[in-house]
């Protein structure tokens, strides 16, 4: 395996994500404008829906990735993985179907006693919902494949086809609603058609893979046997699944039957435009996770240790310089981003903490991925079950006392306790010996020097203009200087590994 693996996957994922959130942003204001606010904010609805029906995949797609990581001396060879790809596969057909028939028999329910829309027709809205169904059902498909690229470290790849799936998908369906129907409709009907197309390309680039290792391969219906091998490990992702879908959506689903669908998508904006900070860390994470996988099976456990370290301080000081800006700068940005006065001002106080809860719940990704690399779903599981208990209780209080506002302090207050608590268990049980350390110089001491500059620089700004591109311009030089200071005092021991490596 190249030494610079790592590096190279997490840039092609970081491409990835980079293009599918700079979409998001140029493509945006182009859908407000064309359908109208109220058609927008159907359209980040079906978001929310995707994560709660994805629920039906019982994590397996995630496990998936995790036996086509394994080390081929753990004696999982090609045979094994194509066996256990065909069950994996079976079992989520039967669910994509589940999802496409709940969404066609649902959508009437959903759309009357649910949602509250305003001027969009009925029968559109509940075509809408039908054919949300069936991209969902097409995409959860295809995240099994996609699983099974990431694991075998082919993620260049991977991430080449999500991006062309995505610059055609997002790009013919502004062609579509400009030249065709400037309906919400057709919008997902161009969604569903390359969906479906993105799903057959997937599956054919994996089977092929496997195809190119040996002749050998083949599966029958008793081959099913080989979910006993997985459904432990399945089971703690199923659990940890639930939980991350009932803590990031809950809000959402309070705010979508509670709200007008213009001020759920200025919410669904506010929390989109947090996901920036979340970008490189999911990359990162995706990458780091079959060598962490790989060290782990190959019982390599100091190399797996420092593998993390370096991964987390990197990681780490990103996320907080992206996250920290963003959130202090949100009004400014989700202005000039939407083109939207309505949707800045609606989340003008509720988006800083609403964001500053998204990037601390990034925090937990790469300690995440080195638990599942080690097969332990546990501490997920537990802390699983407290959030649910804070989110069905807390949640649903804030939102009614303080609308969208309430909303976005609960996320923050329960990113606040959790990422720290999971942040304290992780090092106490892995870095045991230098546990304080690492919590202070890889987490407090990049918080509180990006809070401090950052509130430093916006209240200088906002004292010399008023201009909203200036002080986005001014945002994004002051959050690149402040990354690179952060990179010079938590992150030297790195820098100074790959200055040696290059000139090696």
């Amino acid at each position: 395996m190249p030494k610079n693996k790592v590096a190279i996957n997490t840039i092609a994922n970081l491409a990835s994500r980079a293009w599918t959130m700079a979409a998001n942003y140029l493509f945006v204001p182009v859908y407000i404008s064309i359908l109208g606010e109220e058609a927008y904010g159907l359209i980040t609805f079906f978001a929310t829906l995707q994560t709660a029906l994805n629920l039906l995949g019982l994590g397996l797609s995630k496990t998936l990735r995790r036996e086509f990581a394994a080390d081929a001396s753990s004696g999982k060879d090609t045979l094994y993985k194509y066996q256990i790809l065909r069950t994996v596969e079976t079992i989520y057909f039967l669910i994509s179907i589940a999802i496409v028939l709940i969404c066609f028999f649902g959508a009437e329910f959903i759309s009357e006693k649910y949602l509250v829309i305003e001027q969009l027709p009925l029968s559109t809205v509940i075509l809408t919902i039908r054919l949300m169904g069936c991209s969902i059902a097409a995409q959860l498909l295809a995240n099994l494949y996609l699983g099974c690229l990431f694991g075998q470290q082919r993620q260049v790849l991977a991430d080449c086809i999500q991006i062309i799936w995505s610059v055609i998908k997002n790009a013919g369906v502004v062609a579509v609603v400009m030249f065709v129907s400037a309906s919400v409709s057709s919008f997902y009907i161009w969604h569903v058609l390359i969906d479906f197309i993105y799903l057959a390309t997937l599956r054919a680039v994996v089977v092929f893979s496997l195809k190119k290792e040996t002749d050998n391969l083949f599966w029958t219906v008793k081959d099913m046997k080989n979910i006993k091998e997985i459904w432990r490990f399945a089971a703690g992702i199923m659990i940890i699944s639930i939980g991350y879908a009932i803590n990031t959506q809950a809000d959402k689903l309070i705010i979508s039957g509670s709200f007008q669908m213009t001020t759920v998508g200025a919410y669904n904006s506010a929390y989109n435009l947090g996901f920036a900070a979340s970008v490189f860390v999911a990359a990162m994470g995706i990458a780091v996770f079959p060598k962490f996988t790989n060290f782990y099976t190959a019982q390599k456990q100091d190399e797996l240790k420092q593998e993390y370290v370096r991964s987390n301080r990197i990681a780490n000081a990103v996320t907080v310089s992206i996250g920290i800006f963003v959130a202090v700068f949100s009004y400014e940005l989700l202005l000039l981003w939407t083109g939207s006065s309505v949707i800045a001002q609606t989340m003008q106080i509720a988006a800083v903490p609403l964001i500053l809860g998204t990037m601390l719940n990034a925090l937990q990704e790469i300690p995440y991925n080195y638990y599942l690399a080690n097969g332990i779903t546990v501490v997920n599981n537990v802390m699983t079950v407290c959030s649910i208990i804070y989110v069905i209780t807390v949640t649903p209080l804030m939102i009614r006392s303080f609308g969208i506002l309430g909303a976005a302090l609960s996320w923050f207050i329960q990113m606040l306790a959790f990422t720290t608590a999971y942040l304290v268990l992780f090092y106490l049980r892995f870095f045991r010996e230098s546990f304080m350390k690492r919590m202070v110089t890889e987490t407090v001491l990049p918080m509180l020097l990006t809070s401090t500059f950052a509130c430093l620089v916006r209240t200088g700004i906002r004292l010399l203009t008023d201009r909203t591109v200036i002080i986005v311009m001014t945002a994004i030089i002051a959050g690149a200087a402040n990354l690179i200071v952060l990179a010079r005092i938590c992150c030297k021991t790195e820098f100074r590994s790959l200055l040696h490596r290059n000139k090696g």
